[in-house]
């Protein structure tokens, strides 16, 4: 099973966005699938079901920072290699889908009870959700 398939088998399976990336890649890079599910946990919905920042943006993030992000605090050199490469994920989600904010990419604002509702009506988790997290997924592979 590839990364992409597994972090859509995770989507369907009820975890959320941030949740199936990280755990589809995190094992890869080091991290335990439980704590990978833990950590991403309040990052679905745009960041806890505010409708901020994509979670598939967000558990992608993750996993660049678990490639390539400097755990030396002096290490320029790898420092800036993630900032280039996650900026470079940012902007290829946002030439796909126009935006990397949950509540523009889905059209409805999770923030509040009738944005929940008009999501869950259009299936937007289901059907749109499921799209970010295999982009997101295809572009990781492109970048790591």
């Amino acid at each position: 099973m590839t990364h992409r398939e597994e972090a859509e088998a995770l989507f369907g399976g009820g975890f959320n966005c941030a949740q199936s990336l990280l755990a589809a890649y995190g094992v890869d890079l080091g991290i335990e699938r439980d704590i990978a599910l833990k950590l991403a946990a309040p990052f679905g919905a745009g960041m806890s079901g505010t409708g901020q920042a994509c979670g598939a943006v967000s558990g992608a993030l993750m996993v660049i920072g678990l490639k390539f992000g400097a755990a030396n605090a002096w290490n320029k050199i790898q420092k800036a290699r993630v900032k280039t490469k996650a900026r470079k994920f940012v902007q290829k989600f946002r030439e796909r889908h126009g935006h990397v904010r949950c509540s523009k990419l889905i059209g409805a604002d999770l923030g509040t009870e009738e944005g929940r509702c008009d999501a869950r009506r259009r299936n937007v988790f289901e059907n749109s959700c499921m799209n970010f997290v295999a982009d997101a997924a295809e572009i990781l592979e492109e970048i790591i």
